[in-house]
Formats: structure tokens, sequence, C-alpha cells
């Protein structure tokens, strides 16, 4: 994807965390992802993290914290 899809992406999740829901799981997943995307380790773990607190299960949350964690 290129930089402008990756921005809007980012834009997006914001705004559902922002204006819908600030506890919405897959956004926290998802936006984490894109910070990771864009070499923002910390605010990816972080926001991964809290997605894990709402929902221990979800697998996407817990495979990506296991890839960033790893690269530290």
């Amino acid at each position: 994807l290129t930089s402008q899809i990756w921005l809007e992406t980012e834009q997006l999740y914001m705004l559902i965390l922002e204006e819908v829901d600030p506890d919405d799981v897959m956004a926290l997943t998802s936006l984490g992802a894109v910070h990771d995307r864009f070499d923002r380790r910390e605010s990816a773990i972080s926001l991964t993290r809290r997605a894990l607190e709402l929902e221990p299960d979800r697998a996407a949350a817990l495979r990506n914290l296991a890839l960033y964690l790893s690269r530290d």
C-alpha cells in the first residue's frame, strides 16, 4: 500500500476510536498495526496491549504483540 493509503487508514481508525468507540478492539489492533508500519513501535505496543486488556483472546492482537515485542 502507498503511504497515502496508510495515512488515510490511520485517520479512519483514529476517528473510530475518538468519535465512535474508544474501546473498539478491532480499531485498536488495526491502528497498532498501522503505527508499526510507520515505525511507531511504542504506540503499536501500547494500542495492542489496550486491545488485549479488553479482549484477552483476540488472536490478531496476540500475534501482533508477539511480533512487535520480538523486534525489541
